[in-house]
């Protein structure tokens, strides 16, 4: 049984004649969870691995709760909760000295360290979220072998109030089904977040012995190829490959260099180098959850293998380059100081990133070191949650402003916070006080673009004195919220108002979230955790028509086979007509001639873009040969793979377009429709949407 110990810091501050700050005199709590070495194993959010001479090799960001490694007679300890649900409300249930278990309200109702017994009610193990993240749930679930009479039980996850396994309704477990089912749920959580681990009785809770010991496990939010290594092929989501310019294919681990090796002799894969023979060598990583990523990481030639002719580099994800933007990356024979790879793209779960190394001309010393780091980012930033004893760490940082200049103030220790110049000027994790000066949570921005600003400003509840507060937003020098002057706070409003702001960003602008104490600094502790969140930008085709050419980015072409032509605005149609009688593009449609119909964007930044949108032909235009489709990036096809896509004259439901593609400032997506073999009823429905994510740089 493992041991484990909560510290908590308690600090009690008693000074006349002043408010106390509440909730700001305690110290976080810290989670120390030791194994029956007595060797500390878990802190708060790191691991600690240990090698059999008890020496510790490694500290680890990947976070695990187990539920029987954690069972405790204590409710919350290591953040697992022991309770009913009686259709209505979840209960905590009560600890049996005699039993060693968990007993409900209801005779048989139990849980111990791996199993679940209801009665009545449903028999809950709950966790809750120590921080915000990616879980993975996995873990049997089965009758107990002792149990297999009755009629069988009825399972679910619930995540607060929503079903996540299954989607809905319940699992049933047969009353004999002493194997079961395996759970493999993945899941985001935000940092409070419950989940509920429920068994029902079924009908009758005989023989309800239902065994459950999950494992909730936090993905990783950054993999590194070396700090990843492993002689196993998939380990920590890498792959190690050749490509031979028309597949990729396993490569062989070598025990006795402790590295892996392709078909030919040269071609290496090693903890942080890659070497090409004949083949490319190849590094694979597949992504296990959807999200934006950030790919960094120097890659130049090694040390000693400053001969020959030099390598040529890429980054593919699936089938589609991500850098450099075309061809390849040359590392000259010498360059050892090399090229710093800095990529934003958005991945789908089980995308595919592969780092590609070519042997140029020969394989004469083509070692190459590349030590590739996949992080993945937020577009979405809290206060709470990037709050640290850093300035500047996460985008935030703590200050004052005195009327004249802002100013950071300093960590204070022993308070657990940011404290000003003057005694009562503080900076929590959700909350901020001013004093002589105003109070200020500011943030920079990482990368340009458009956010949403939200979250409420209220007075803290136990600070409903005083004459109120004062708070504003600003922008570099410019204030954004409210339109003019400050927005009171009233002395007992602790319900306050909601911010919604929209505004641009360029990188490196200043959000200050400012705290006036408006007469007296009596009582005025203000609860404000503001969330900035990056709005992925959104073009729909239907939504962005016009009668002027290149407004919101659109255009509105023809194409003969050799040239791109801008049509003409009818304003008798409403539409844009080409050269020929029936060529034109509406606000959601197009319809070919001898010429194709073109419906053509361009991006003003740099980026990752998802197409979506149905194409289909349109309602009452179902005779015809039917038409050819496709979509154009430049002068490259990206959708389909080749060739046309072809809807047929009579097909109104249509395709379903989905894909992702990076785009440099400048590039064209290009929406083609071909007439097949003759013009006849070929009005084709198509309003695609583009969605728009900027590349991204973070701290």
């Amino acid at each position: 049984m493992k041991k484990f110990q909560r510290i908590v810091v308690l600090m009690m501050i008693s000074i006349l004649s002043m408010p106390v700050l509440l909730g700001h005199a305690n110290a976080s709590n810290v989670d120390y969870l030791y194994d029956n070495a007595g060797r500390l194993v878990q802190m708060n959010d790191t691991q600690l691995l240990y090698d059999n001479n008890g020496n510790m090799t490694k500290k680890s960001g990947v976070m695990s709760y187990t539920a029987s490694k954690a069972f405790s007679k204590i409710q919350g300890k290591s953040n697992w909760y022991y309770q009913e649900w009686d259709g209505k409300n979840y209960k905590d249930v009560a600890w049996s000295n005699d039993q060693g278990l968990w007993k409900g309200s209801n005779r048989w109702l139990m849980l111990t360290a791996t199993y679940q017994h209801p009665d009545g009610s449903d028999a809950v193990r709950k966790w809750i979220a120590p921080r915000s993240g990616t879980v993975t749930i996995t873990g049997k679930v089965a009758k107990l072998d002792g149990q297999i009479h009755g009629d069988g039980v009825r399972v679910s996850i619930m995540k607060n109030n929503s079903p996540i396994w299954p989607s809905s309704g319940w699992k049933f477990i047969e009353y004999n089904d002493t194997k079961g089912v395996n759970v493999s749920v993945t899941t985001e959580v935000k940092e409070g977040d419950a989940l509920y681990f429920i068994v029902n009785q079924n009908k009758t809770f005989d023989y309800d012995g239902t065994y459950w010991d999950p494992t909730i496990t936090y993905l990783p939010l950054s993999y590194r190829a070396s700090n990843d290594f492993s002689s196993i092929q998939s380990m920590n989501n890498w792959y190690f490959q050749e490509w031979d310019g028309q597949k990729y294919a396993d490569i062989t681990w070598n025990t006795a260099l402790n590295h892996w090796q392709g078909n030919s002799q040269w071609l290496r894969i090693g903890t942080d180098f890659q070497h090409p023979d004949g083949s490319d060598s190849v590094r694979k990583w597949i992504a296990p959850r959807s999200g934006a990523i950030e790919i960094t990481g120097k890659v130049a030639k090694s040390d000693g293998q400053t001969l020959g002719d030099g390598v040529r580099v890429k980054v593919m994800r699936n089938n589609g380059q991500i850098w450099p933007s075309s061809g390849w990356q040359v590392i000259e024979h010498d360059d050892t100081k090399g090229v710093q790879v800095s990529v934003t793209a958005k991945v789908a779960k089980g995308d595919a990133l592969y780092f590609i190394v070519n042997q140029n001309k020969t394989i004469d010393y083509d070692g190459t070191y590349w030590d590739p780091k996949i992080n993945y980012i937020s577009l979405s930033q809290k206060a709470s949650e990037g709050y640290s004893i850093v300035q500047g760490k996460n985008n935030w940082s703590y200050q004052e402003w005195d009327g004249k200049q802002y100013k950071n103030i300093a960590w204070d220790s022993f308070l657990n916070q940011w404290k000003g110049s003057n005694k009562w000027l503080r900076v929590t994790k959700n909350s901020q006080h001013p004093d002589e000066s105003d109070s200020v949570r500011k943030w920079i921005a990482p990368r340009g673009g458009k956010i949403d600003i939200s979250g409420k400003v209220a007075k803290l509840k136990g600070e409903i004195q005083g004459d109120g507060v004062r708070v504003k937003i600003m922008k570099n020098s410019n204030q954004i919220w409210p339109a003019t002057d400050w927005q009171v706070i009233e002395h007992d409003d602790t319900q306050g108002v909601n911010v919604s702001v929209t505004t641009e960003v360029a990188k490196g602008d200043a959000l200050y979230f400012i705290v006036n104490q408006n007469k007296t600094i009596d009582y005025d502790g203000t609860y404000w955790d503001p969330t900035i969140s990056y709005v992925p930008l959104t073009y729909k085709a239907s939504a962005g028509f016009a009668k002027i050419q290149g407004e919101g980015n659109w255009q509105y072409q023809e194409w003969d086979g050799i040239n791109y032509k801008n049509m003409t605005w009818n304003d008798d149609w409403r539409m844009w007509k080409g050269s020929q009688e029936w060529l034109s593009v509406s606000g959601d449609s197009q319809h070919p001639a001898a010429n194709d119909s073109v419906r053509k964007w361009t991006s003003s930044k740099s980026g990752s873009i998802s197409i979506t949108g149905k194409v289909s032909k349109a309602e009452g235009q179902i005779l015809g040969d039917g038409v050819r489709v496709k979509i154009m990036k430049n002068n490259s096809q990206i959708w389909p793979a080749t060739g046309w896509k072809v809807i047929a004259h009579d097909d109104t439901k249509g395709l379903n377009v989905s894909l992702t593609t990076e785009v440099e400032k400048g590039d064209a997506i290009y929406f083609i429709v071909n007439q097949n073999e003759t013009i006849d009823y070929d009005l084709t429905y198509w309003d695609p949407m583009i969605h728009f994510v900027p590349h991204i740089s973070v701290k």
